[in-house]
Formats: C-alpha cells, structure tokens, sequence
C-alpha cells in the first residue's frame, strides 16, 4: 500500500492538565523513566538546549510523543556527520523514538515496542522522516 493509499496520520496536542493521565496511558508506570530519556537525547543532539515544559500529543493510530514547547534546536547526530535546525517537535520525535526503544530493551515489554512501531509508522509519513531517523542512531 503506498503512501496516497493510507490513511493520514493525525496528531493532537492535548492541554496541560492531562499530561499525568496522558503518561499512565502511554508509558505505563514508566512515565518518568520515559520523560527523563526523551530530554537526555535531546541533549545529546542539543547541547545546553533551553528546556521548558512537555508537549503531550497524541496519534490518530493510537501513538504518542512529548515535545519540548521552545525554539529550534542546533542538533549534531553522535559522529557529528549530520547537522540539522530541528523544530522541537522534530527533536521530541526523535526523543520519544529513543525513549521507547529503550524502554522497550530495559522492560522487555512488548507494549513500548508497540508504541515505537506506532510513532514510527507516523514519521515515517512525514515530509521530513529522513531528517528525524538520521538522528536515532
């Protein structure tokens, strides 16, 4: 099935006072764990990136991602080949995919595999899927 032949993927940024059952729901117990990952890789790409409060958002198709609410981030991928002016939604991609593999390896629970592998299936539709995977590693 190609691309045209799917359905879109929506995204939907929830308000603030949902973000504790918004954690439960998608991370389980392992909200904090999750969150604290998501900011060390961005970190990691965004040396000394200016921190603010999370954007929760969910998927059409049953996924979901954080974000940090702030400006673009410089970000430079581990063996520095790659360097992109990344939208904090973009870096909160990233995170969140880093995030959930992890997870997923230190769990073993094959429900963040599954979260993974939603969340994958929504970059992989945007225009900028390259961008965002080239930065995983």
């Amino acid at each position: 099935m190609s691309r045209s032949q799917r359905h879109k993927i929506l995204a939907n940024a929830l308000p603030d006072a949902s973000r504790e059952v918004f954690l439960r729901t998608f991370y389980l117990d392992k909200g904090g764990v999750f969150l604290r990952l998501v900011q060390e890789k961005i970190e990691g790409l965004c040396r000394g990136y200016p921190f603010g409060t999370w954007q929760c958002v969910t998927l059409s198709n049953g996924g979901a991602f954080v974000y940090p609410v702030g400006e673009p981030g410089l970000a430079h991928d581990v063996d520095r080949r790659h360097l992109a002016e990344l939208e904090p939604d973009q870096l909160g991609l990233v995170g969140s995919l880093f995030a959930l593999s992890e997870l997923s390896r230190m769990t073993r629970n094959e429900f963040y595999g599954d979260q993974y592998l939603l969340l994958y299936h929504y970059v992989n539709d945007m225009n900028q899927a390259e961008t965002i995977m080239r930065f995983l590693d």
